[in-house]
């Protein structure tokens, strides 16, 4: 059940940066708006990672790893 959940933190981090690449295509044609939508994504996917990452270490300390 856990591996699950750790696969659907990584599939909706996939989904963000998707959504990044599309804003930072936009940007690089000058669409300045969208380096905006860009860098907010960006921090998103910063959040998400950083929730993953506490996740995946609260399982493997509940599984008796390091």
């Amino acid at each position: 059940m856990a591996i699950r959940k750790i696969e659907n933190l990584v599939n909706r981090l996939l989904v963000t940066v998707e959504s990044a690449r599309f804003d930072c295509r936009k940007f690089d044609d000058g669409n300045l708006s969208a380096g905006i939508r860009a860098r907010k994504v960006f921090q998103k996917i910063r959040e998400e990672a950083l929730f993953a990452r506490e996740e995946i270490q609260r399982l493997r300390r509940k599984r008796g790893g390091n």
